[in-house]
């Protein structure tokens, strides 16, 4: 759902995946290929990082909203699980050498996997020099690379692997019912936020999703074709964890076909020449 807190980026758009169609039935597929399964539960978990994240985003920004913050209390914010699986969603300021992040206001789920979040103001701000201000910086340095927006983007950050840092860049929704998928990019960022060790475009145009009007009959599925890479990327599982309805989503890419099922889960099948 659109943020009114989402960061502002940009990338150039280059038309290089074909749109989404909607599918009144699943088509039949052929030989399941079953080599690549760690690599596709770890798009899979990624995904499912991201659909979490977004969805604590997006309540506690309700939740720390409503206590009307100053203007100048809020320069960003950055999302984690807890420990005990609730998440929390710090805003606040980075000093100016950027060695600390100010934590002005935090907002805690209720329960895990609930929506409901409590906020409370850090009064006085509080400082964090350790994973919330390396994840403020990782944030900002992908922020520089990636340029300006001529449209609203969010941003998570993700542990990744050493240490290190995912920074997604994704277009946000700007209507209600229509979710865009495209135009994102994935980066690694060293540990301590200031250097990028990997830069991935992920899709390059942006296509959109939306509930066909009932006149289309029940929606069963949708199918994109992917001429970037050969793989389903980490923001394909959100789009489809995010959207509703709630239909798997069929990827063609040169050699095969992806199905991502509405839980995340990723079946890889030889495509037929």
């Amino acid at each position: 759902m659109p943020r009114l807190m989402a960061q502002p980026t940009m990338v150039q758009v280059c038309l290089a995946f074909l749109p989404s169609l909607l599918l009144a039935q699943e088509p039949s597929l052929g030989t399941e290929l079953t080599d690549d399964r760690a690599r596709l539960d770890s798009i899979t978990d990624r995904g499912r990082q991201l659909a979490a994240y977004d969805v604590a985003a997006w309540h506690g920004t309700d939740a720390v909203q409503a206590l009307h913050p100053g203007a100048t209390d809020i320069r960003g914010y950055l999302a984690r699980p807890g420990p005990d699986g609730r998440w929390e969603v710090l805003f606040g300021r980075p000093s100016q050498n950027a060695d600390t992040f100010y934590v002005t206001f935090a907002a805690t789920q209720v329960h895990p996997g609930d929506t409901t979040f409590t906020a409370t103001a850090e009064v006085p701000p509080r400082p964090d020099t350790g994973s919330l201000a390396a994840a403020a910086r990782a944030l900002d340095t992908t922020r520089k690379a990636f340029g300006r927006a001529t449209r609203p983007y969010n941003v998570a950050v993700l542990p990744a692997p050493a240490g290190s840092w995912w920074v997604y860049f994704m277009p946000a929704p700007t209507q209600w019912g229509v979710w865009p998928l495209g135009a994102d990019v994935r980066y690694r960022v060293s540990a301590d936020g200031r250097s990028i060790l990997e830069t991935r475009r992920l899709h390059n145009a942006i296509l959109t999703f939306k509930k066909p009007p009932p006149s289309q009959g029940q929606l069963a599925a949708s199918v994109h074709t992917h001429v970037v890479t050969d793989w389903p990327e980490d923001t394909d599982v959100f789009w489809v964890l995010e959207r509703s309805p709630s239909v798997p989503e069929y990827i063609r890419t040169e050699t095969k076909i992806f199905v991502i099922a509405t839980d995340g889960g990723i079946t890889a099948y030889r495509a037929d020449r």
